[in-house]
């Protein structure tokens, strides 16, 4: 039995060895691989650590202009060839991809280096970046490819030159335009309390001022209207995430080119104040060369924006902020009983049978097409939702369905009990009621008044 024991005793010793080894051995492995990909890193550093960012170009690169990027307490800023804001989170996802990039091969090293070879001698630019330590590396990027397309890159002044992925010639080749802050505005619209607006339609100009008041925006001479408050953030939020496709000037330009871009007569005028008092103005103009500008106080620049973008703002309205489900807030849950005339003919309906609950929705959930509508055209027919006192909850009336030569746009005039002027529906919201589908059901039934 002893013999035994012993023999069980050497085999789990060994077994337990040899899996301690296996072990051992894997994670020797691990730590060799791991410590040979941070090898294969080109930068010395982690991006996070990284303080100045430096794009000095070639004589042969597209663009010829040094860049300087620094970070701050703020954030990213650019230094060179402008003074202004960075976008930061553009920087930073620069700087990630950096810290990423590996090197793939070593095709030459040793005193006897010939840089020409590899178009090193006059490199296509030279990308510097400078550590909060101070340590600084510069990586030059030579204005040759190898038969994969890939990039060769000499790191400080290495007698040394690696190969690279191709992505190093687009990060040589970045422009102060890729860094900068573009947004239309830059501040938070959070403060925001007051929004004028100026639009010059023709000979007629249309003021809209908004005031923020007990977190609600309400129009400053029709504080009666109830406005679709996603719509005012809507704007702010285009304002700060609209970009610029260009910068035009640096501060103002002269009289002349104001006035030939139409900035001194512009189409559309913004101004955003927030709580501090601080005041935010834009002009925005379409000139006779076709392009769009914008003209902003802080900062002080001149810039162009795309056509789509300066539509968003030429199409803002009074009507453009209206809460346009306003006729249509009613309490669905008073609702006992449904009447409707279609061309005379009368229906009845319970408001908890199928149908009747399914027009009540449907009733809730319209929204107007136009608010302004002059039209005279008789209200013949009706909708009328009652309570269990047979009392009236809510009553919508529209016009006879036009044909689409007459009305193109295919809307009715029609107005509601809870709501003071007419407006336009769109056809296509009266025939989805299926009020003729439900009469014709009612009928069957013997529901029919």
């Amino acid at each position: 039995m002893r013999g035994k024991s012993a023999k069980r005793f050497i085999f789990f010793a060994t077994a337990a060895v040899v899996v301690g080894y296996a072990i051992y051995d894997y994670k020797s492995s691990e730590i060799r691989s791991d410590h040979q990909d941070k090898q294969s890193l080109v930068l010395p550093v982690m991006a996070d650590q990284i303080h100045i960012l430096i794009f000095e170009k070639g004589p042969s690169a597209k663009n010829s202009q040094a860049i300087e990027l620094e970070h701050d307490k703020e954030g990213w800023k650019l230094v060179r060839p402008v003074q202004d804001r960075a976008n930061s989170n553009i920087v930073d996802e620069f700087l990630e991809g950096l810290a990423a990039e590996k090197v793939k091969d070593v095709v030459v090293e040793g005193d006897k280096t010939d840089l020409t070879n590899f178009g090193l001698d006059q490199p296509l630019g030279k990308l510097t970046v400078i550590a909060n330590s101070g340590e600084r590396t510069q990586f030059s990027i030579g204005q040759r490819k190898n038969f994969q397309g890939d990039a060769f890159l000499q790191k400080n002044s290495e007698k040394k030159v690696s190969v690279v992925s191709s992505t190093w010639f687009e990060k040589i080749n970045k422009t102060s335009l890729d860094f900068r802050d573009k947004r239309l505005m830059r501040t938070s619209n959070a403060g925001t309390e007051k929004i004028r607006i100026l639009q010059a339609l023709g000979a007629r100009r249309e003021r809209i001022e908004l005031q923020k008041k007990d977190s609600i925006w309400t129009l400053q001479d029709q504080p009666k209207w109830h406005l679709d408050q996603n719509k005012v953030r809507e704007l702010l939020s285009m304002l700060n995430t609209t970009d610029a496709l260009e910068f035009i000037a640096e501060g103002d330009a002269v009289p002349a080119e104001i006035s030939k871009w139409g900035l001194n007569h512009p189409r559309t005028q913004i101004s955003v104040q927030s709580k501090d008092g601080k005041v935010w103005k834009a002009d925005i103009a379409a000139g006779p060369d076709k392009v769009h500008r914008i003209r902003t106080n802080d900062p002080h620049l001149i810039l162009k924006i795309s056509p789509t973008d300066s539509d968003k703002f030429f199409q803002v309205s009074r009507d453009s902020f209206r809460d346009r489900s306003e006729p249509f807030d009613f309490d669905k849950n008073r609702v006992q009983k449904i009447e409707f005339s279609i061309g005379g003919k009368k229906t009845e309906i319970s408001a908890s049978s199928e149908m009747g609950s399914a027009l009540i929705s449907k009733l809730k959930s319209l929204s107007i097409i136009d608010f302004q509508n002059s039209s005279l055209a008789p209200l013949k027919n009706e909708i009328f939702l009652k309570d269990k006192s047979d009392q009236l909850v809510f009553r919508l009336q529209w016009s006879e369905l036009p044909d689409s030569k007459s009305n193109p746009a295919q809307t009715v005039s029609a107005m509601t009990s809870v709501y003071p002027s007419r407006f336009n529906l769109s056809s296509e919201d009266i025939h989805n009621l299926k009020l003729s589908e439900i009469s014709s059901a009612a009928n069957g039934k013997g529901s029919s008044k």
